[in-house]
């Protein structure tokens, strides 16, 4: 236990606070948070400035950064992080970026998508509920339950 604990601590990740929602990131995980935000940034400039691309690549690599960037910053509940909640939080990152992966390889399928004719596959579903399903875990870790009742 000890072991892990320190081994999340040499990544960059406080164990000790208490009483607040957001993580205190430091060292090499803080790096990486900060290239994702500023990607992110650089991104959206970019489409400022030349205009959007396709909405089926631009909503969802909205979302994308915004769920990465969320379940690396804000932590499950404000009680003490342990391995097991970082560990969740890093496996939740990896998913919405998986879902964004999954929606550009299947980009062609979807754009051409006609409601009641085209069909939907198993996947499809499952990459939909878990989306709708990480968006509002990242609405209650930010905002609260009240907003995801609501929703």
């Amino acid at each position: 236990m000890e072991t892990t604990m320190n081994f999340f601590e040499r990544l960059g990740f406080d164990m000790n606070t208490e009483g607040s929602k957001r993580r205190s990131l430091r060292g090499s995980i803080n790096i990486l948070v900060a290239v994702i935000a500023i990607s992110m940034t650089a991104y959206h400039l970019y489409t400022a400035l030349f205009g959007t691309p396709e909405w089926l690549i631009h909503r969802p690599l909205h979302v994308c950064f915004f769920l990465t960037l969320g379940f690396m910053i804000f932590k499950v509940n404000t009680k003490k992080d342990t391995g097991f909640k970082i560990v969740l939080d890093a496996l939740l990152s990896l998913i919405s970026v998986f879902i964004y992966v999954y929606l550009l390889a299947n980009f062609q399928r979807f754009s051409e998508y006609q409601f009641m004719i085209s069909k939907l596959t198993m996947l499809d579903y499952v990459v939909i509920v878990a989306t709708f399903l990480l968006i509002l875990e990242m609405t209650r870790r930010t905002t609260g339950m009240a907003l995801v009742v609501v929703a």
